[in-house]
């Protein structure tokens, strides 16, 4: 059993443009699994943060923070579908908005903690609608994420589309309406795979955020967040199929070893 970094706070940061995050639920669930830890939901990280400083400094450290965070956006970036076979494609051609490098954007996060909330029984989960990304060994590209562990962990709701890999049929579909020119019928498409693949503003998103949340706890207690269980919230899916059986399938929870790995920091399964 990897050692323990007990935890007494875990701040989540809300992004007003994440349709249908609802931090107060998953702070609640965080509060139920860790009982002994205070969890508490706070508005958008750099409003929470800036609060504290005075307009000047405000003014002084937004100016230096937009500095940053432009340093760390990205040029390009591969999609799952086109891991291992096609070159990476300029982001502003993949639709999604500025993507920020994740080791990057933490750093830049970072800067902005207090000192009485920067120890190690501390850890702040911040969640944006911007895709991250980090460097892939085996692609040796950028591709995109769905979270940054650590401190402050980064979560991307819209990494939660865009990072798993889609059926090969879905990218089939859209591809020969594209091809006939139905554009107008490609959210028909989505439609047809609304089970088996997340979409924007859908309803099971904050049940998905659940296991990343736990994920983030786990790291930062015991330096580990990944399972082969398929079945456990700590999976490391590929796929959005495997992401949406370990999160809303018929018993969403823990596998044994980290269920006693829970238990043990004084937690209480689900």
């Amino acid at each position: 059993m990897p050692d323990l970094t007990r935890l007494k706070r875990i701040y989540l940061y809300d992004d007003p443009e994440s349709a249908g995050l609802n931090v107060l639920d998953l702070a609640g669930y965080l509060a139920a699994r860790l009982p002994d830890v205070e969890v508490s939901p706070r508005s958008d990280y750099f409003t929470h943060h800036l609060a504290r400083f005075a307009e000047e400094q405000q003014d002084m450290l937004v100016q230096e923070l937009e500095k940053q965070l432009s340093s760390f956006e990205i040029e390009d970036a591969i999609l799952p579908e086109d891991r291992g076979k096609a070159p990476a494609e300029p982001t502003e051609d993949l639709d999604l908005g500025a993507i920020y490098d994740a080791t990057g954007l933490q750093a830049a996060l970072k800067l902005l903690l207090p000192p009485e909330e920067s120890g190690a029984d501390h850890l702040h989960i911040v969640f944006t609608d911007h895709c991250i990304a980090d460097w892939d060994l085996a692609a040796r590209r950028m591709r995109i994420r769905i979270a940054a562990l650590g401190q402050p962990t980064v979560i991307s709701t819209s990494g939660l589309i865009e990072a798993p890999e889609k059926p090969k049929q879905y990218h089939f579909m859209r591809a020969q309406l594209a091809f006939l020119g139905q554009e107008e019928a490609l959210d028909e498409v989505e439609g047809h795979f609304s089970d088996t693949t997340l979409g924007y503003a859908d309803p099971r998103l904050n049940e998905v955020l659940k296991g990343y949340v736990l994920k983030a706890a786990f790291y930062r207690m015991f330096n580990e967040a990944a399972c082969r269980v398929q079945s456990c919230r700590l999976f490391d899916a590929a796929t959005h199929e495997e992401m949406l059986e370990a999160q809303t399938g018929r018993r969403p929870g823990l596998c044994h070893r980290h269920a006693e790995m829970l238990t043990k920091a004084g937690g209480e399964v689900e």
